[in-house]
Order: structure tokens, then C-alpha cells, then sequence
């Protein structure tokens, strides 16, 4: 989505893919974990503060 920001610009930022592959494990996240987003350019460390499925 082009009117995201990317990671690293310190705004909320929008990441897909399926939930049978790139997501398999986040039926395992809990509030607090930390996700690591790593991109050709860097990596990224976000804390999940919320989700939609709780």
C-alpha cells in the first residue's frame, strides 16, 4: 500500500501475507511479544501492543 510508511519512519506500518505460510505462527502471539521484521535495507523490532483476534 502506497500510502503506508515503511519500516524505520517510526509511523504504523501495513505488512501482508498468508496465514498458512509467512503468519503460520502467529496464532501464537501474545501481547508483549516482539515481532522481527527483517527487509533487504534493515531490520526492524515491533512489539505487539494489540491484535484483532484476542
Amino acid at each position: 500500500m502506497i500510502e503506508t510508511a515503511m519500516p524505520g519512519e517510526g509511523e504504523q506500518i501495513i505488512i501482508s501475507g498468508h496465514r498458512d505460510t509467512v503468519f503460520k505462527e502467529f496464532v501464537q502471539i501474545e501481547l508483549g511479544d516482539i515481532f522481527l521484521l527483517k527487509m533487504p535495507y534493515g531490520e526492524y523490532k515491533y512489539e505487539i501492543r494489540d491484535t484483532k483476534n484476542r
